[in-house]
């Protein structure tokens, strides 16, 4: 990743820090570059398929990688970046440290990642694909075709359920909880 990708999101953060009354500290277009990277290595480590094969738990979903390839001034990654320096700044670290793989360091990058999705899904979004409702990405909505056996609706709609989507019984239903409307084909 070029640093220079990140010089109109180094602006657009320190512009909202300012509006926010954030201290954000020194802020540079490099840095953004390297946490966009660590934040995407520790969350495959933590919460990827390697982490699954490793015995540790998923406790949640990764954010998905074309959200950190939108370099737009208030696109998705600007809302990731955002949230991560307002944590830092709320629980006074003096860097991020995503190599510490045990303890309190990796719960609280654990709590980081939950703090980025909900800053995600609260967010309002912008060039939105039209159906997906508010924030820049949301839990799956998920709809099973009438050809998937009930056995296996049952042991998806739980794995669904764990990676906080929802499973819609009808094709024709539109609202869900949490404003997401519409809903993707499963099965």
């Amino acid at each position: 990743m070029s640093p220079a990708l990140f010089e109109p999101l180094k602006e657009a953060l320190i512009e909202a820090a300012g509006e926010k009354g954030l201290d954000l500290g020194p802020i540079r277009a490099g840095d953004l570059a390297k946490l966009t990277g660590d934040l995407q290595q520790f969350m495959e480590d933590e919460f990827g398929v390697t982490a699954k094969q490793q015995g540790k738990e998923w406790l949640m979903t990764r954010i998905p990688a074309r959200l950190f390839r939108d370099y737009s001034p208030k696109g998705p990654l600007f809302t990731i970046l955002f949230a991560a320096y307002s944590q830092k700044a709320l629980l006074q670290w003096r860097s991020f440290n995503f190599e510490a793989k045990g303890g309190i360091k990796r719960e609280e990058n654990v709590a980081l990642f939950l703090a980025l999705q909900r800053a995600l899904q609260d967010e309002e979004g912008e060039g939105e694909e039209e159906g997906e409702g508010g924030g820049k990405w949301g839990p799956p909505v998920v709809v099973f075709d009438a050809s998937v056996p009930q056995r296996v609706r049952d042991g998806l709609r739980k794995a669904v359920e764990k990676h906080g989507g929802v499973v819609l019984e009808e094709e024709g239903e539109k609202e869900v909880e949490g404003g997401r409307k519409g809903g993707r084909k499963g099965g």
